[in-house]
């Protein structure tokens, strides 16, 4: 008798589960750790079939396990399996089962233990949810993508049914939910109805208190919560535990992420733990990508600005010049518009002026002043300056323009002019690269570089300027350009220098062609099709 009540008393006192059923599976025998894992009483559970007490979606595995132990008398198995509790939540359970034979009449029970897995499970599953929310954020590449996603790891993971993102709408002082994911299988279609056509402010219903405390909220039961504003909905379809969490970043709140279950729950310390975190990344993510929308938008404000820019620039630019003399040009601004602008035109009946200038940098402020040097020169506004002259005009231009402290406001220039009576051509060439000059004539060099040793103007203000001439042969050719022409990447040559350039405009005009848009696609062609780095200017001027 005491032998039997010791060990009633340690099995009594076990936190394993002691079990037996009879080969039918119904429960013959439990122990009080039973209760304590359930919180069903002996006399409710004792005669019914174990399956009652085990999860729908994992009872066929039980009953092929206890099966194998009936029909071919194996000696035992272990799995594990989700069970249900009385409260209505899930619990996990290691299942050890062995087979025992009655002496006498052969009758088999089946008798074993039953170890609580539910709180290593339940921190499996948190680490689960964890890092597949986290992952869904390091591999989206927007919000819309993102949070949608979130929910649907956090509801798959941890098994609640429904996840909602609310946030404040636009211009409002309201809460509106901006995203939802559900389970496909569970009819929720009404109470998703009803979501949508709802707003809330700030202090009212969950997402609205929430969004004023800045502090996690657990329902056990929504049926109950009067704070709850869709009760009656929540209650017909099913839904009764919830919990939301803040979504902030930087002291802001950004937003509330709401989670529904179909069972009653306690609140959930560990849980709420890790949706801390998950909210703290999320907030990161959405300023993140606040800040990358913002930055988009100035890219697109400041890119419509340098357009605008340079179709200015292009507006003010001299048309092809048509006659004995010609001239052909081609400008095509890079993306961040550089600084580059030309002109011409007839200073009297027989001397005519060309000239071409890039302004250091990019951006507008190159280009307004590029458009300043323009407007000087084009209305002769520069004073005690001959525009026959080329060097009169660059120590000009120099005392006009001078660097700034940031060392910006300086540009070259090529400057020239060509009496036709003479054929003689005057120039100045203030650091910008050489006008060339390719000549058919047979006692003539077939390649000449016009330049002059000048600083580029604005660099010191007590600069000379020098200026240089020559004879032009008739059916010569010259070219200016801007450094934008040549300096761009060449698959063989890696840069694409100067004198490569050169090689090319003279056999480009040997060939015979006579269209520059030729060049130009050549040009475009080695830089991928891609835009340029640098504004593009070339001119080619045909003496007669």
């Amino acid at each position: 008798m005491e032998n039997e009540k010791l060990n009633f008393s340690i099995v009594e006192n076990l936190k394993e589960v002691i079990f037996q059923t009879d080969q039918a599976g119904q429960l013959t025998f439990l122990n009080s750790a039973w209760t304590e894992i359930t919180g069903f009483t002996l006399d409710e559970s004792l005669g019914k079939n174990f399956l009652e007490f085990i999860h729908p979606d994992d009872r066929l595995l039980h009953w092929e396990k206890f099966q194998s132990l009936v029909e071919s008398h194996q000696d035992q198995c272990r799995y594990h399996l989700r069970c249900l509790t009385k409260n209505g939540s899930l619990g996990w359970l290691e299942v050890y089962a062995c087979v025992i034979l009655i002496e006498g009449n052969g009758a088999i029970v089946i008798s074993g233990t039953l170890n609580d897995l539910s709180g290593h499970k339940h921190r499996e599953q948190l680490l689960i949810a964890q890092q597949a929310a986290i992952n869904v954020l390091a591999e989206s590449t927007s919000l819309k993508e993102a949070i949608p996603k979130v929910l649907q790891a956090i509801c798959e993971n941890l098994e609640w049914v429904r996840g909602e993102f609310w946030s404040a709408a636009e211009q409002a002082k309201t809460l509106r939910c901006l995203e939802s994911w559900q389970i496909p299988v569970v009819p929720l279609s009404e109470f998703e109805n009803a979501t949508r056509n709802i707003t809330l402010a700030p202090g009212i219903g969950l997402p609205g208190r929430v969004w004023v405390s800045g502090e996690a909220i657990w329902s056990a039961d929504l049926t109950k919560d009067s704070s709850f504003c869709r009760t009656k909905i929540a209650a017909a379809v099913g839904l009764h535990a919830a919990f939301a969490i803040p979504i902030i970043a930087e002291d802001e709140m950004l937003g509330v992420m709401l989670f529904f279950s179909h069972s009653s729950q306690q609140p959930d310390t560990d849980l709420l733990q890790v949706m801390a975190v998950i909210g703290c990344q999320l907030g990161q993510f959405i300023k993140r990508k606040q800040a990358e929308e913002e930055l988009q938008r100035q890219n697109l404000s400041l890119q419509f600005q340098l357009h605008q820019a340079a179709e200015y620039v292009r507006s003010l630019l001299p048309a092809p010049l048509t006659g004995a003399l010609t001239i052909e040009q081609q400008f095509v601004p890079s993306l961040q518009l550089g600084g580059d602008i030309f002109d011409y035109y007839w200073l009297d009946a027989n001397n005519l002026v060309v000239y071409l200038l890039d302004v250091a940098g990019h951006g507008v402020r190159s280009a307004l002043l590029s458009v300043s040097v323009l407007n000087l020169l084009r209305t002769q506004s520069l004073y005690n300056t001959d525009f026959y002259q080329p060097w009169t005009v660059l120590a000009e231009l120099n005392r006009v323009f001078q660097i700034n402290d940031n060392g910006n406001d300086y540009f070259t220039i090529w400057y020239g002019v060509y009496n036709q009576l003479n054929r003689k051509l005057v120039y100045a060439c203030a650091g910008h690269p050489p006008g060339i000059l390719l000549s058919a004539h047979p006692d003539a060099a077939p390649i000449i570089e016009l330049s002059t040793a000048n600083l580029p103007i604005g660099i010191l203000s007590d600069s000379e300027f020098d200026d240089d001439s020559c004879e032009i042969q008739p059916g010569s050719t010259l070219y200016i350009f801007s450094d934008g022409a040549y300096e761009i990447p060449h698959p063989i040559d890696k840069n694409w220098e100067l004198k490569t350039f050169v090689k090319f405009l003279a056999d480009y005009q040997n060939s015979g062609n006579g269209n520059l848009e030729e060049v130009l696609d050549y040009i475009q062609s080695m830089n991928n099709n891609k835009a340029l780095d640098d504004d593009f200017s070339l001119l080619k001027v045909n003496f007669a």
